[in-house]
């Protein structure tokens, strides 16, 4: 075999080697947690619970987009203003978590489910735009039945919104984020708190095993 011939069966064995390294590495970030019991047929998103030091903080806005993630994973979710009413009328408060309280919203609201998420830490800075971001959250998913956790996954991390290249002074900072490599949902920068919100959730809900809708 000459040389050329070689050098080309090199370059294709390393690239079907990388190629493979980044197959593993996708599979390893959506690498799924198991799911205590049968999967629920009806899930609720209950209004995010407030586990920092702050009593005051505005945590609504991180609920924005974690129906859409769950029904992405083929759940069947109430959207939240329903939700928000079956909880007002059953009586059952937003910070309710009790076999009790759970058990009443299972026969008034029929739901299976609630996905409760707890926010330990929160911090976003922006300005026209998303600067920088600290996050300490939880996702659980709480049976109904009998107020058993079924899933759990925790995230913490921080977004710092990077600079523009250097020797472009016209750059804008409004520029389109870039997909990290490897198949990370979360891309390397965001607009507004919401995207980045959004984007937590997805990648907590891609480890929760696929539902049945």
């Amino acid at each position: 075999m000459g040389r050329c011939a070689q050098s080309q069966c090199r370059r294709s064995f390393a690239g079907a080697l990388l190629s493979l390294f980044a197959v593993a590495c996708t599979l390893d970030l959506v690498k799924t947690m198991p799911l205590a019991g049968s999967v629920p047929d009806v899930v609720l998103v209950m209004p995010p619970r407030n586990a920092t030091d702050a009593a005051r903080l505005d945590l609504q806005p991180l609920i924005v987009g974690a129906d859409r993630a769950l029904r992405g994973r083929g759940y069947r979710v109430l959207p939240l203003d329903i939700s928000r009413d079956l909880l007002r009328d059953s009586n059952v408060d937003s910070e309710a978590s009790d076999p009790a309280s759970l058990a009443r919203l299972k026969m008034h609201a029929n739901v299976d489910a609630v996905l409760v998420i707890t926010v330990k830490q929160w911090r976003a800075v922006a300005e026209a735009e998303l600067l920088s971001a600290d996050w300490q959250l939880s996702w659980t998913l709480r049976s109904t039945n009998n107020g058993n956790v079924m899933w759990q996954f925790d995230d913490a991390g921080s977004f710092s919104r990077p600079a523009p290249p250097l020797g472009d002074p016209a750059q804008s900072r409004e520029f389109d984020p870039e997909v990290k490599p490897f198949g990370t949902t979360l891309p390397q920068t965001f607009r507004t708190a919401a995207e980045l919100i959004q984007a937590l959730h997805r990648k907590a809900m891609q480890r929760l095993p696929q539902g049945s809708a």
